[in-house]
């Protein structure tokens, strides 16, 4: 019996090292269903915003009061804003400015509804912050921080009260203001500059000093160079000599930094799309302009009239570049192979390998996009089990 045992536990023990041998050298074939899928030809560069922006000259050592909300549309001939001269009485232009910052604040904050539960916790947070940060301060005697601090508390207090739901208390807040502002303005008023739109567009106030250099004349001759050295500028406002300005809202360029290789496969004319901003907006675009190519890269510009938010606040972001957009039977690259001079895949069919054609419209060296075309036989089709990688690949071999 104990021969018997000891037998039994032999050839177990052989036939299960056998099968590990067998499936180390023969490992099971690695199979995918072919479904329906789309890739993009998109890479992410370096982009300047380019706009026809034109300036509204005004004090620009003074405090800045806009009548309308920022990338608000107006018309021409609107007065958009007043400028308080910087040589009048400091104390009380800075008092204006606070008071139009927590009246735009609230005006702000209830136009957007935020009355969640998730607004009213983040808005005690910051305030409980707020408030120990400037315990700090008093403790240190940081008067200039701690200044700071009362301002910024102060525009969390109000926007305490909007998000609360307390509309009356929200409405009484701002009336208050509104009559501090107005005495404010009062005592100001000899030196108020009221500012009139040139034009028609989108008033910002955002002035960075690239509005005279970053034109749509530089569409057609922005060298490498030049972007470069924007790249590398900081914002100066100063230099524009004007506190607010006027956009126009017809179109926009973006300017992007590409390797020579991206930019010889790039076409005037042809149609790009690009991604902007944070919340990665999708805008058409059609190229105007490739550079002259210098130390392997080149600025390639493409214009859109296509509203992206994000082309009218930012001035240097990163953008996606996306050149073509693919859809078909998506499936991992290692599956496809050539027979015979053409490219295609394998199925397994009936248990058996079999090559199908496909052609190949874009892939990005881990996964392929292949044409879906059922009017040829022999074609590959939506659902076939394809072959993504197996010891031996050929034609009728049993697939276990």
């Amino acid at each position: 019996m104990k021969k018997f045992l000891f037998r039994l536990v032999t050839a177990s023990l052989a036939v299960f090292l056998f099968w590990n041998l067998y499936l180390y050298l023969n490992p099971p074939v690695k199979s995918e269903m072919a479904r329906h899928g789309s890739m993009e030809d998109s890479s992410v560069h370096d982009c300047l915003i380019i706009r026809e922006e034109v300036l509204i000259p005004g004090d620009t050592g003074g405090v800045l009061e806009s009548y309308v909300r920022e990338n608000d549309m107006v018309k021409k001939n609107k007065a958009v804003a007043a400028v308080y001269r910087g040589d009048v009485d400091g104390a009380t232009a800075q008092k204006l400015k606070t008071v139009n910052d927590r009246i735009a604040e609230i005006t702000a904050t209830a136009s957007e509804q935020l009355s969640f539960d998730g607004d009213r916790r983040k808005v005690d947070d910051d305030i409980a912050t707020r408030v120990a940060d400037l315990a700090i301060a008093a403790t240190n005697r940081n008067a200039a921080r701690a200044a700071d601090l009362k301002i910024e508390l102060a525009r969390l207090l109000d926007r305490r009260t909007s998000v609360s739901g307390e509309a009356g208390a929200a409405s009484t807040l701002l009336a208050d203001l509104r009559a501090e502002k107005a005495q404010y303005e009062a005592l100001l008023s000899s030196s108020k500059q009221t500012l009139v739109s040139p034009v028609s567009g989108i008033y910002s106030s955002d002035v960075d000093g690239f509005e005279q250099v970053l034109t749509p004349g530089a569409t057609g001759s922005m060298t490498v160079e030049d972007f470069q050295t924007v790249l590398k500028s900081e914002p100066d406002p100063a230099a524009a000599g004007a506190p607010c300005k006027i956009m126009s809202n017809i179109e926009w360029s973006a300017a992007l930094l590409v390797e020579e290789s991206l930019a010889a496969r790039c076409k005037v004319g042809e149609t790009v799309y690009l991604r902007l901003g944070e919340d990665q907006t999708e805008s058409k675009a059609t190229i105007r302009y490739i550079s002259p190519q210098s130390g392997r890269k080149a600025v390639v510009i493409a214009t859109s009239t296509h509203y992206n938010a994000s082309a009218f606040t930012d001035r240097i972001v990163k953008a996606y570049l996306i050149k073509d957009k693919y859809s078909g039977l998506k499936l991992p690259f290692e599956a496809v192979r050539v027979k015979d001079g053409q490219t295609g895949v394998y199925t397994v069919t009936d248990g058996l390998m079999k090559f199908k054609r496909a052609e190949v419209l874009f892939q990005d060296g881990k996964e392929a996009i292949l044409k879906e075309d059922n009017a040829v036989s022999g074609n590959l089709l939506l659902y076939d089990e394809v072959v993504v990688s197996a010891k031996t690949v050929e034609e009728g071999m049993l697939v276990r």
